[in-house]
């Protein structure tokens, strides 16, 4: 039960990506070049939130088996 790998681009941890993605404002006519990338990223980050949260619920649940009480993520 190893974390995600933080230094994964897709990490959640790992945002400048999709943050320079949304400089469409300073590039009017790239938008729709970069408005194409920022999903692909959007997309890319929900998967690792995803990954992140499937590996939460792995620990939750050997605590809850090995009778701990359930354990609080925040």
């Amino acid at each position: 039960m190893t974390p995600p790998d933080e230094s994964d681009p897709g990490s959640v941890g790992n945002m400048f990506p999709a943050l320079e993605a949304l400089s469409i404002i300073e590039m009017p006519e790239q938008a729709p070049i970069m408005g194409q990338e920022a999903l692909r990223e959007a997309d890319r980050l929900l998967a690792a939130v995803s990954a992140r949260r499937e590996w939460l619920d792995t620990i939750r649940q050997h605590v809850e088996k090995v009778g701990g009480s359930r354990p609080r993520f925040y």
